[in-house]
């Protein structure tokens, strides 16, 4: 990691106390790169990492032993500060994968704290395939991620990075509950979320906070 890169994390860590590290999705960081993180973030500061999609993606969790205790063993350089390890599984792994789902997180230590986002539409019908999802992460203690993509499908602009995220992001309902003690909140607007509709109500809110006796 560069001074520019290292001037960044800790400019952010000053102001911010924790952060999703997006990057590993694409590949694991160099352990010395995790280490330096970790020094250069105070105390207080936690880390969210997406376990690498070769795992979650190209081979839908079926990976050997060895690969999956690699990751982990990468991540949990940061000790204390690694807060939560995220498995964001594709839109393509659905109910009929539950049994596998289950045995992958039956192989996962309780020592570390574990998310779980699902993107396909069959986890949010309120019906059984949804309730066995969520009995299964409240028996192993893993947080189901609550993905609030509505502002972003509500107030589209044309601008190139949300052209991207609205190609990107599931358009999937929101269903809040907590399955684990950690639950994990994402939330994505416009790129120019202060010109939409949802800045006007932001201001109403506040408005109405502040007239209150």
């Amino acid at each position: 990691m560069g001074s520019s890169q290292r001037s960044v994390l800790s400019r952010y860590s000053s102001y911010f106390s924790s952060v999703e590290g997006n990057t590993s999705f694409y590949g694991l960081p160099e352990a010395q790169t995790v280490q330096d993180w970790y020094q250069q973030t105070p105390e207080h500061f936690r880390f969210c990492f997406k376990l690498p999609r070769s795992i979650t993606h190209d081979r839908l969790l079926q990976v050997p032993e060895e690969e999956l205790v690699t990751a982990l063993d990468r991540f949990t350089l940061l000790k204390e500060k690694l807060g939560m390890i995220f498995l964001q599984l594709p839109e393509s792994f659905g109910p009929e994968r539950l049994p596998l789902l289950e045995s992958f997180i039956c192989s996962l230590p309780n020592s570390i704290n574990f998310s779980l986002e699902v993107r396909h539409q069959g986890f949010f019908n309120k019906d059984e395939a949804e309730r066995q999802l969520n009995a299964l992460l409240m028996e192993h203690s893993i947080n189901r991620v609550q993905f609030d993509t509505r502002a972003l499908f509500k107030n589209p602009a044309d601008d190139e990075d949300t052209l991207e995220a609205l190609k990107a992001k599931p358009n999937l309902p929101l269903h809040v509950i907590a399955t684990g003690q950690n639950p994990m909140v994402r939330f994505i607007t416009a790129k120019d979320w202060q010109s939409c509709e949802l800045n006007h109500k932001v201001k109403k809110i506040n408005q109405k906070v502040k007239n209150q006796p």
